[in-house]
């Protein structure tokens, strides 16, 4: 491809994952049974981003989308987890196995995950009721979604190398 092709499909697949982005995390304040299975899919969005295009424009796409997101008419409490941990996963976890041993960036994708956590954690704390927020301790929380957080990890892992082997080649004809 010539290099304005390669700069128009890498807007144009930004554009349409950004705008697939925002109407997922739209749809998610309406739905808040779907909310983890959309935060899934959209964190796939700045990973396919990446693929097909480049680093910089993953992170640029996720500087749009959370921009945008903000003037979506919804509670902003909800996108905390976007602009904090799923809206990025995708790119860290690419320099993780990229740059670092397997154990190494193991260790770094679940220590981002439990900042992250943790972070969230004491900013919905300040709007729970006292009763839920006690009754859910933070090292009882980290029990519960450290493990949750490896199954998610292989899935993503999973789902991003069907999309690379599969779904990508039949896109690309």
């Amino acid at each position: 491809m010539r290099a304005a092709d390669n700069k128009t499909f890498a807007i144009a697949v930004s554009g349409i994952l950004g705008a697939l982005c925002i109407a997922l995390l739209y749809l998610m304040t309406l739905s808040p049974v779907m909310d983890l299975s959309i935060y899934f899919i959209i964190s796939l969005f700045p990973a396919i981003v990446l693929i097909e295009t480049d680093h910089g424009r993953a992170w640029l796409f996720f500087a749009a989308t959370s921009l945008l997101s903000l003037i979506l008419p919804v509670g902003k409490l909800q996108m905390l987890y976007y602009y904090t941990f799923f809206g990025f996963y995708g790119i860290i976890k690419f320099y993780c196995e990229r740059y670092m041993n397997k154990v190494i960036g193991i260790i770094s994708r679940t220590a981002l995950f439990v900042l992250s956590l943790s972070f969230n954690y004491l900013v919905a704390g300040a709007f729970l009721p006292a009763g839920v927020y006690e009754r859910f301790t933070l090292p009882i929380l980290l029990l519960i979604a450290i493990p949750v957080f490896f199954i998610y990890d292989y899935i993503y892992t999973l789902v991003i190398n069907y999309y690379e082997n599969n779904i990508r080649k039949k896109l690309r004809r």
